[in-house]
Parts: structure tokens; sequence; C-alpha cells
């Protein structure tokens, strides 16, 4: 009895094949019920959200535009300077002395030993100067080491990584800054004995009326010696386009000692409150208000960062003019260099730009949670044509994934 109640042998072939149908069906229950989402899917493109910053470079040429005032010798002399390059110095402040020949012979000795004096201000400093400024190359060094780092481990989207590099590039910068303001403080010094040695030169000198003639700067500014005649040309606010092709000419440098007639240039004032760079490139014109950075190749320790005020393109090549921030020594003794032009560097989470949308009034990115998509609201902090630099207002994970084709979803 019990053997007959045993499958036979070939029934073993067809339980096979109701196992496998059953298994099929299984299946196909839950492609179907996926079905929808796969479908969905099938049409989506994504990216994964890194941490990194975005910027666009530029490379042309440049031109300095500044206010500047050239004051002439009033009647015929020898020089005598009574600030160095560079200075500033406010409206009214004494700048040169022409003197007669005559009077240079009847000098008092009080007045010529001031004058030695004046001509060696600053030589006690100068060893301390010295130092400062080889270490500020050591630091610049390491800041520009410390940058390559930062720029490897974003690239690589290192977070932690990036954050160690970026707070070193900080603490460097933070040296650096250091560094800036003990060599101000220099100047301030040197200024300083400057200021109490013409006081006492003055009152010397106020002794013997009529046999000098006092030249004073006209207004508050950077002086400058050396005159090339372009002045009145180079001046914020002129025609960005038309300013390339005028040539500086023959540079002519005011010396200590030296004799001139009435009318001949002596110094030059350079207004600091603004100054603007012209700027010449090839690529996409960027729309005025757009922040960059300017760095010249003859400035090699530091870069200008401003506003770009007007911009336009003639045949091909972008023209336009950027207002620094903030006026500098280096620049009053330039006319051209060549620059590289950076849009304001943005660090944060980088996502593709075709991934911003608009959803009822907000901006934002739609990242993957498993299958589905989610609306996450967004600001953007920066973007060039290809990439945005985005703060979640709700959050965007590094490693997330983003939708870089977000206008699928709306044929969903």
């Amino acid at each position: 009895m019990a053997a007959s109640d045993r499958p036979k042998s070939g029934d073993f072939p067809r339980l096979k094949l109701v196992g496998q149908i059953l298994l099929a069906v299984l299946l196909l229950w839950y492609a179907a019920s996926k079905g929808d989402r796969a479908l969905f899917r099938l049409g989506l493109r994504t990216a994964e959200a890194v941490y990194g910053s975005v910027e666009t470079r530029y490379e042309g040429k440049a031109v300095f535009l500044r206010n500047e005032h050239v004051v002439y010798a009033p009647l015929p002399g020898r020089v005598t300077l009574l600030v160095g390059e560079g200075r500033h110095v406010r409206t009214g402040d004494v700048i040169v002395e022409l003197s007669e020949t005559s009077q240079a012979a009847r000098s008092l000795g009080q007045v010529e030993e001031i004058n030695r004096r004046l001509a060696q201000t600053g030589t006690a400093l100068a060893a301390e100067r010295g130092r400062l400024l080889l270490l500020r190359q050591e630091v610049q060094r390491r800041l520009a080491d410390a940058r390559q780092v930062l720029s490897e481990a974003l690239a690589k989207g290192e977070t932690e990584a990036a954050r160690d590099a970026e707070s070193r590039r900080q603490a460097i910068e933070r040296e650096l800054a250091g560094i800036d303001q003990a060599l101000a403080d220099l100047d301030r010094m040197e200024e300083q004995e400057r200021r109490e040695l013409l006081s006492q030169r003055e009152a010397l000198l106020s002794l013997r009326p009529g046999d000098r003639t006092l030249v004073r700067s006209p207004s508050a500014g950077m002086i400058s010696f050396a005159i090339d005649g372009l002045e009145d040309e180079f001046i914020p606010g002129a025609n960005p386009a038309t300013l390339f092709a005028k040539k500086a000419g023959r540079e002519q440098r005011l010396a200590d000692g030296a004799r001139v007639e009435r009318g001949d240039p002596l110094f030059r004032v350079v207004e600091t409150a603004r100054v603007e760079v012209a700027i010449r490139v090839k690529g996409t014109a960027l729309a005025p208000g757009t922040r960059v950075i300017l760095d010249f190749r003859s400035i090699p320790e530091r870069s200008f960062s401003g506003r770009l005020v007007e911009s336009t393109t003639v045949d091909g090549e972008f023209y336009g003019r950027v207002e620094l921030d903030a006026f500098d020594f280096s620049l009053i003794h330039r006319r051209e260099a060549d620059v590289i032009l950076t849009t304001e560097r943005r660090e944060g989470i980088v996502v593709p730009r075709s991934a911003i949308v608009e959803e009822r009034g907000k901006k934002g990115v739609y990242i993957l949670a498993g299958d589905t998509p989610v609306f996450r609201e967004v600001r953007v902090l920066g973007a060039n044509e290809r990439q945005a630099v985005v703060d979640g207002v709700v959050g965007v994970p590094v490693g997330a994934r983003v939708v870089v084709n977000p206008s699928r979803l709306r044929t969903r």
C-alpha cells in the first residue's frame, strides 16, 4: 500500500515544470510591480555631488587706469626730493624744494646734515625689511603648496583631506598677513623719521626766505617721480577697446640734485581712492557686476580682486574694465601687463549646472533616494558654463546621486 503512494518516476519532470512556471509567474508579478519605476528611471541620468570649487580662467592683456596729476616746475632751480617714491601724501604736503645754485653754496651745515640723513632714511631698517621679505617669499611658497594640495584633494573628492588642507591654507594666509603688517609697520616708522627730519629742516630753511621754492602736492595720493606722457590717457572710465593701441613715451625720472627749467615735469600724484584695469581676453564675455580675481605676471606676489563695471566684444575679443577693491603700491609703476582673469572662486557642494531647476519659485536639485527622485531646495553660490556650487537649504550630501536631466521628470 505504501509503495503505491510514492510518485512515479514520470511525475518528476512534470513537478519540475510546474515549479518553473510558478517561479516565472512570481518574477513577472514582481517585474510588473516595479515596471513603472524601471521605465521611469530608464531615461534619467545622474552624477555624484562632490565637494570642490568652481572658477573660470581667461588669459590676456591688461592696462592700468589711474587718476594722476602731473606737477611742473614753477621756476628753474636745483631739486631736493623731500619724500620717497611711493609715499602717501596729503593735499598741501611739501614734495620738492627748488633752490638757486647760490643758495646751495650758502646752506647751513645743519641743513646739509639733515639732507644727508634724509637720503639715508630707511637704511637702518633695511636689514629687518630684507629678512621679512625673504620670510614672505618662503611663506608664499608654502601657501602655493597648500593650495595645490587643496586643489588635488578637491579634484579627488576627498572631503576630510580637503578640509585639512583648507585649514592649513588659512593658517598660512594668517601668517602671511602678519608679515605684511610687520612690513607696513616698518614703513610707518620710516615715514615718521622722515617727517621729523623734514620738520627740523623746515625750521632751519624758514630763516632764509626767497632762496628756495617749496612745491606741494595738489591732492592726496601716492607720489611717483616717473613720467611717461600717458598720465591723461589711461584714466578710469576710458573706453577699454581703444586703449591697447596707445603706447607710452620714454619715461623721465626726476633725480635728487637734478637741475630743472621752468615747466619741466617734477612728479605725479596717483590717487588711490579708485583704480581700474582695462582687460582684453579671448573667451565668452562676462556680464557687468561679475566678481573677478586678476593675477598679473609682472606682480607675482599677490592677486587682486575686483568687479567688472563694463564689458564689450569686438572682433571676437572681449574687452572690459575692472574696478579693483583696493590700491597697492605695486600698481603705480606699470601701464601694461599680462593678466589671468579668474571668476571669483566658490567652494562647496559641486553639481552639474544642468541639474539646477526651479520648482514652485524655489531653485533646487533632484537627488535619488533609492529609486525615488526627491527635490532638495538649494542656494546657488556660484557657477560657470558646466558646474554650479550650491548650499543645500535642506541638504545635498557629498556622494548624493543628482539628476542631471531633470526635464525627464516632467514627462513622467
